[in-house]
């Protein structure tokens, strides 16, 4: 299927929680809803440990497996996997992969993807290949992966976050089984999924000319036109994330209207609509965005340089979390962290943490509020940003 746009829909899916959330449920749960589509195949593999291995899974391999254009590999532990591939002792084109994965996200849908060259090989042009990932991680693991080229390569922007948090507070009894599926969903996603495969090494769209001089289409992708007013909202939101005057903000950014694209396409395709409406589009934005929401507070949160410093951080968090609703003065929080290194670090740190919002900053006029006017030089005070109440710390 095509988008109104000529967008794909391949999306890089990460989810993220915390242990004990029930990530291994929706592992489990991903291979019975291929299964109840009736896609099953397409479930190629629990990870990748090679540039070589995401060509074997288009291609096949000769004789033995094969070939999968149409891929989704399944990722456990994301974040693990992410700080092996990325590591500097590892051999041969590993390190290569995130790039690799780049190119095959932002492969146009009647595009030709071509494999390397190898000694021997024969080589063959694939069309319409939708390599799709799906990864699982906790939230520290996956951010301390990251590397500042993989945000400004693009590779983690392209990616829709879920942020699940601890998941749900108690265990509740399941209406069926995890490999169970309702009856009516399997019957309403193979209404989708029924279509027939595009080739592998040909062209979808296929016409022949008639007499005429117009042109009849014998065969082509299903495709998604515009509904009313969705193209100019979304060359609006576009245009909107462009022109943000910040380079890093531009760099977790720029994908998101690409990825709400695709979200909104998949969205009118499975309730079975001929065009993206505004509610899909409006709908796909506010995930989209919080989708990046959630990236930008995970990069800003986890990705200090030192490693010693992102601990620090944590314990400030957890000193201020400890005392929600207090009001608590600069020099209080660097006298109980000036072990940890001199004033200015620690300063920095607190400020760190203040930018991933965890704890904010008080205006003159709170401060004056909780506490009254107080002579001599002004203080500067933080609160966990959480529930506040009037309760000041000298």
């Amino acid at each position: 299927m095509i988008g109104p746009s000529g967008n794909s829909t391949i999306l890089f899916t990460l989810v993220i929680a915390e242990t004990g959330a029930g990530k291994q449920h929706g592992f489990d749960c991903i291979r019975v809803l291929l299964r109840a589509m009736g896609i099953e195949h397409c479930y190629a593999a629990g990870g990748l440990a090679s540039v070589q291995s995401i060509e074997e899974t288009i291609e096949g391999i000769k004789d033995k497996t094969e070939p999968n254009p149409n891929a989704l590999v399944v990722i456990d532990e994301i974040g693990g996997w992410l700080a092996r591939i990325l590591s500097k002792g590892q051999s041969g084109n590993v390190n290569e992969i995130p790039s690799h994965l780049q190119t095959l996200w932002g492969l146009s849908v009647e595009g030709a993807w071509m494999g390397t060259k190898k000694l021997g090989k024969e080589m063959q042009s694939w069309f319409s290949v939708a390599f799709a990932i799906i990864g699982f991680s906790t939230e520290k693991m996956f951010f301390k992966a990251l590397k500042d080229k993989l945000l400004s390569s693009g590779f983690v922007n392209r990616m829709l976050l879920f942020n699940v948090g601890r998941g749900a507070p108690e265990r509740v009894d399941p209406k069926y089984g995890w490999n169970e599926c309702p009856r009516w969903l399997v019957h309403a996603m193979r209404r989708v999924t029924s279509l027939d495969a595009a080739p592998f090494h040909g062209p979808m769209k296929l016409t022949i000319p008639a007499k005429d001089g117009s042109v009849v289409v014998l065969k082509d992708f299903h495709r998604v036109d515009w509904g009313p007013g969705v193209k100019e909202a979304c060359r609006a939101y576009e245009k909107e994330i462009r022109a943000m005057p910040s380079v890093d903000d531009r760099e977790l950014w720029i994908r998101t209207h690409d990825i709400a694209l695709r979200l909104a396409t998949v969205v009118a395709v499975y309730r079975c609509s001929p065009v993206v409406e505004l509610e899909d589009w409006e709908w796909a934005v506010a995930l989209a965005r919080h989708s990046t929401e959630q990236l930008k507070r995970g990069v800003n949160k986890h990705m200090l340089e030192e490693l010693e410093d992102a601990d620090l951080a944590d314990q400030i968090r957890d000193y201020f979390h400890d005392r929600e609703g207090s009001m608590i003065p600069i020099g209080k929080v660097s006298k109980q962290f000036e072990r940890k290194g001199n004033v200015k670090k620690v300063n920095d740190v607190i400020w760190h943490v203040v930018r991933t919002g965890d704890i904010i900053q008080l205006s003159d006029e709170e401060v004056v509020e909780r506490i009254g006017v107080r002579a001599g030089r002004p203080t500067t005070y933080f609160t966990w940003n959480g529930k506040r109440n009037r309760h000041v710390e000298d």
